[in-house]
Order: C-alpha cells, then structure tokens, then sequence
C-alpha cells in the first residue's frame, strides 16, 4: 500500500444527502486538469480523503469518499461522483465549496493504493 495525492483545481457541481444518509458530491474538472483527473482513477475502490482550499477560507476537510462515477466529456472536461455516508463527510464544509463562477477550489485526493508489482519474467 502506498499513500498517493493528487493535487486538482476544479469546481462544485452539485451534492445530495439521500432518506438512507447517502451523500453524493459531483466535482467538475476543466481540460487543463486532464492528466490529473485521469491519475485518481487509480483511486477507485478506495477510501479517498478530500481536502480543500477556497479563497478567503483556511484548508479545510471535506470528508472521506469513494469514487463512483468518473465521465470524460468531448472538450476533455471531467465529471467526478462520489459516494460516501454522512457519518465520513463535513457537511458543513461541502457548502464552502459552492463559489462564483469564475473561482475554483484546490482540491487534495489522497488514498492508499495497491500498487501493481512488474512480473520480472516479461522477456
């Protein structure tokens, strides 16, 4: 297991809280975050803490997710859900991250990944 970060600059793209305390949160990512979004698909079926930082606000957490759902547009624009129980997640923070339209939020995945190990005997 090895701890991994991605460091990714996007924007708050809805949230819900369902009746059997389900929390989703959609993050939209521009095109210029491409080679980063592609790197968290690395995270999927692991615990991913999401940390935050928005102007005029200190970093913050905003709770501890599995990726659901990533979806790649045709102008590389990326569309991350993720799934979580309110009992891991800040919903108090996830309201922070709602901003004017022309600021975005610095965004922190970290997860504990397996790591592939090479077969030596490729020749």
């Amino acid at each position: 297991m090895e701890k991994t970060k991605i460091k990714l600059v996007g924007k708050y793209h809805g949230h819900q809280v369902k009746p059997n305390k389900i929390v989703q949160l959609t993050l939209k990512f521009p095109y210029d975050q491409l080679p980063r979004t592609i790197q968290t698909l690395q995270m999927l079926n692991e615990n991913v803490t999401i940390k935050a930082k928005v102007p005029s606000e200190k970093p913050f957490n905003v709770g501890m997710f599995t990726i659901n759902q990533v979806n790649f547009d045709h102008d590389g624009e990326c569309v991350i859900r993720l799934n979580s129980t309110i009992d891991y997640v800040e919903i108090d923070n996830i309201s922070k991250l709602i901003l004017e339209a022309e600021e975005s939020a610095q965004l922190s995945f970290e997860a504990e990944i397996d790591l592939e190990k090479g077969d030596d005997n490729d020749e």
